[in-house]
């Protein structure tokens, strides 16, 4: 069975660099990253976001010994969802489910972990109109209650593409169930 967990690169020990810890925390980050340039490119974590992860602990690379034993290693990434803290609200942005794990409710799995870390503060996704119902079965709802600083990064969002040069059909949804 595939598991979520959280992962907050922001308490990663990322200063340390003689250490195991640190060559430990170099690596499970620079999969993450790695993970969102394969799936989603334009989706870029930071590390201020708080991830939750669900991970393929069959795969060949969880079960490949590491050449420092010390070192443990993580599986590979099958799917991932950011959260953003913008003032005194969350956004949820970047989900992704790797293309070999689609259909399989990743998706859901990892809105139903989030969803009681979601429920402390004002929550909100820019959805693309397709994912509508998606977001809808989680709890999130279109609102006209927004606050401003959610407000003014979606309309940053609303910018045309700049690679097409179309406009970014999106919707602003709010948690409220």
């Amino acid at each position: 069975m595939l598991t979520a967990e959280w992962f907050y690169p922001a308490k990663l020990p990322l200063d340390n660099k003689s250490d195991d810890q640190f060559l430990d925390a170099q690596k499970q980050w620079s999969a993450v990253k790695q993970f969102y340039r394969q799936h989603l490119s334009y989706s870029k974590p930071n590390l201020n976001d708080k991830l939750a992860l669900i991970r393929n602990e069959t795969s060949p690379l969880a079960a490949s010994a590491s050449i420092d034993k010390k070192i443990e290693r993580k599986a590979e990434i099958a799917a991932a969802i950011r959260i953003k803290t913008i003032g005194k609200c969350q956004l949820v942005t970047g989900l992704v489910v790797s293309q070999h794990f689609r259909g399989g409710g990743l998706a859901h799995q990892l809105m139903d972990f989030i969803k009681p870390s979601l429920l402390t503060q004002p929550s909100y996704v820019f959805a693309i109109p397709e994912l509508k119902s998606f977001y809808q079965s989680h709890g999130f709802t279109l609102n006209q209650n927004i606050d401003h600083d959610i407000q003014q990064q979606f309309l940053k969002y609303l910018h045309k593409d700049k690679v097409t040069g179309k406009d970014k059909p999106l919707i602003l949804m709010k948690l409220t169930a």
